[in-house]
């Protein structure tokens, strides 16, 4: 199977992409604001909790949105009761996908200075799709920077979950080679 993959990113030019572990996720500074690493960090991936939940944004597409276009739904000390529909939810923790700078010792025992590109992908976690809620996330582009926002469906007629709760999991695959890093409107949002 590697021969095969190897050979199908040859022919389109690709670079195989490594999947970082939750250990190095956290060591790397890729995920910031862990509360509990014990919980938070697993095998592949960090769990992301709820800092707050938002009713759509309602925009032209072409129009840029800012942090003031979010509205805030109403929660009970902390509790956000949602029914059927879609939300949108701002992560607690910052994400960082500057490209890692790294180190190596070559043959002529010489520093050599390299880096990798890390690139995030989120999916909901399991106990929330089995309850009837889905997440949904874009592509987390190397050079992103920011507190995130996740789409979040609720398929059931209504659904409790807390500010805090772990609700979606990042996990991060990094290229070899470089490439253009993010610097788009969504950069440092949400600090």
């Amino acid at each position: 199977m590697r021969g095969a993959l190897r050979r199908a990113l040859d022919v389109f030019g690709g670079e195989e992409m490594t999947l970082l572990s939750g250990e190095q996720i956290a060591r790397n500074g890729i995920v910031n604001g862990i509360v509990n690493a014990e919980k938070q960090v697993q095998p592949h991936g960090i769990d992301l909790r709820i800092k707050e939940i938002y009713a759509p944004v309602d925009t032209p597409i072409r129009e840029k949105i800012n942090d003031e276009y979010y509205k805030s739904l109403v929660h009970y000390n902390g509790e956000y009761v949602l029914r059927k529909g879609y939300y949108l939810v701002r992560i607690a923790e910052t994400i960082d996908l500057k490209p890692i700078e790294t180190y190596s010792v070559g043959k002529r025992k010489e520093t050599l200075k390299t880096a990798i590109y890390p690139v995030g992908f989120v999916k909901g976690r399991s106990s929330l799709m089995r309850r009837g809620v889905t997440i949904e996330s874009s592509l987390w582009e190397c050079g992103y920077e920011g507190s995130g926002i996740l789409g979040m469906e609720v398929h059931v007629k209504e659904f409790r979950i807390q500010k805090g709760d772990r609700f979606a999991q990042i996990y991060v695959e990094t290229a070899n080679e470089p490439i253009d890093v993010y610097d788009g409107q969504f950069q440092n949002e949400g600090q």
